[in-house]
């Protein structure tokens, strides 16, 4: 029994001589083995990856499978060598090779190249407004392999002020006294993924306002608090139009820029406006009227046929409106904004 190839020959003799023959060879194959096993590994989507394997016994052919070990049903054209480079692949796929030669084969385990995606923000958080003492909760979406989720505050892309166990893609804030932006981050290995800052604005109702300013400049306890209606500065303006403007109470003479501001075109009487949706213990209602005392909002009976009032934009909390009717020769025509508390 022979282990190693073994060359052999023979002599023929007699009185007159002998004769020597060729040597033959007696050439021993061992059959495969698997020395060094295909790893798994994990990439991103798009990338390739390189599996090598190493086997034993006398020189031996190669072929790469796609498939679990020993199913093959699925050679990968062309892999006939120890070292295989995958496609870019978007999914997650698994390969095996066999070592082949006459005197036998071997497979190898299978190697699992995992694809994984980089996180996208699907859906963003949204801003929102809340009572002061209140809380909000704040949800975010991200597509991609397993993303892990941390929320923070400050600024989107800002990460000096992480929120303690906030790791959810849902996250309740604490309760808030003060407006506060958050935002949230996915992360993998791939990469991560930044969310839009959601502000939460901190709503402050009049009363709370009011008693501020009280403390502020020293008022008697419900001298702004207690009169929604009075005219503590004596600027024209009441204690409420000035919440719900942004304007002081205690000072007569300042800039004025949120007040609404009345204009004209060739065909509309405009008024434009600036609504706070931060103050949310306010109404804000237009009004038309063509007497001074039978107001009416648009849409309601007896409103000047096209009237409305819209958003022309938002910035923050802050939205810029105009109402506007139709001009009408020879009628006086006048817009109004009310500011009640419900």
């Amino acid at each position: 029994a022979l282990a190693s190839s073994t060359s052999y020959w023979v002599r023929a003799t007699n009185a007159a001589g002998f004769a020597t023959s060729n040597a033959a060879t007696v050439t021993v194959i061992t059959p495969p083995a698997i020395t060094t096993q295909p790893l798994s590994t994990t990439i991103n989507s798009g990338s390739s990856a390189t599996l090598t394997v190493a086997a034993s016994g006398s020189p031996s052919t190669f072929q790469w499978y796609i498939g679990s070990s020993g199913v093959t049903t699925t050679p990968v054209p062309g892999a006939t060598a120890s070292t295989f480079t995958t496609p870019a692949l978007s999914t997650s796929t698994s390969y095996w090779v066999r070592a082949t030669n006459a005197a036998g084969f071997a497979s190898s385990n299978t190697a699992t190249v995992t694809v994984i995606t980089p996180p996208a923000i699907t859906t963003q958080p949204l801003s929102t407004t809340i009572n002061s003492g209140s809380s909000a909760t704040l949800t975010v979406a991200a597509a991609g392999t397993s993303p892990a989720v941390q929320w923070y505050i400050g600024s989107s892309g800002v990460t000096t002020t992480p929120v303690t166990g906030a790791t959810a893609s849902t996250f309740t804030t604490p309760a808030l006294a003060t407006s506060t932006s958050y935002w949230a981050k996915a992360t993998n290995a791939a990469g991560f993924a930044s969310s839009n800052a959601a502000t939460v604005t901190v709503s402050i109702p009049f009363s709370a306002w009011a008693a501020n300013l009280e403390v502020i400049n020293h008022l008697t306890p419900g001298t702004l608090a207690n009169q929604p209606n009075g005219d503590y500065d004596h600027d024209g303006r009441a204690n409420l139009i000035e919440y719900a403007f942004g304007t002081s109470p205690v000072v007569a003479s300042e800039p004025t820029p949120h007040l609404p501001v009345a204009t004209t075109t060739a065909t509309h009487f405009i008024l434009t406006y600036q609504r706070d949706t931060a103050l949310t213990d306010l109404t804000f209602t237009t009004q038309a009227s063509t007497t001074l005392g039978d107001w009416k909002a648009p849409g309601e009976s007896g409103a000047p046929a096209g009237f409305d009032d819209v958003v022309r934009f938002t910035t923050n909390h802050l939205e810029t409106r105009q109402a506007s009717i139709p001009r009408s020769s020879g009628t006086h025509q006048f817009l109004r904004v009310r500011i009640t508390q419900p």
